[in-house]
């Protein structure tokens, strides 16, 4: 079969374009960083805590700093659930994942800056932004 046997549709895209525009650095918006408001510990944490951590096969470690984990303690009954990441330790978990972010903002800062450098550089080259 040949393209030309099947009818061509334009696209529907799911998001607008991409903005050229000024752009924000995404910030989130939950308030519990181990578990990102889902109950769940970030299986990225839990490896720091259970190396060979396997998210498809073991338990779910549950968050015990915020109240995401309490809506998950009916599974429970079901042996699902890991529940030996006390408090202590989630907010260890939490202080690193904060952490981690603030890393990853401020290398995402320093690339805008570079990216608005060499940009100001180039309209600096390209007309004349002496003042007479």
């Amino acid at each position: 079969m040949m393209i030309e046997d099947f009818p061509q549709f334009e696209p529907l895209p799911v998001r607008a374009e991409q903005e050229t525009g000024d752009k924000e650095i995404w910030q989130p918006s939950w308030k519990c960083y181990c578990c990102q408001d889902t109950g769940k510990i970030q299986p990225h944490l839990v490896r720091l805590v259970v190396p060979n951590y396997d998210y498809d096969r073991d338990r779910i470690p549950i968050c015990q700093l915020c109240e995401c984990g309490d809506k998950l303690y009916h599974l429970n009954q079901l042996g699902v659930i890991d529940t030996r990441f006390e408090l202590l330790l989630c907010k260890k978990l939490d202080a690193i994942a904060r952490d981690q972010w603030r890393v990853t903002t401020q290398k995402q800062f320093e690339i805008m800056k570079k990216r608005v450098d060499i940009a100001s550089s180039e309209i600096a080259k390209t007309h004349s932004l002496t003042i007479f």
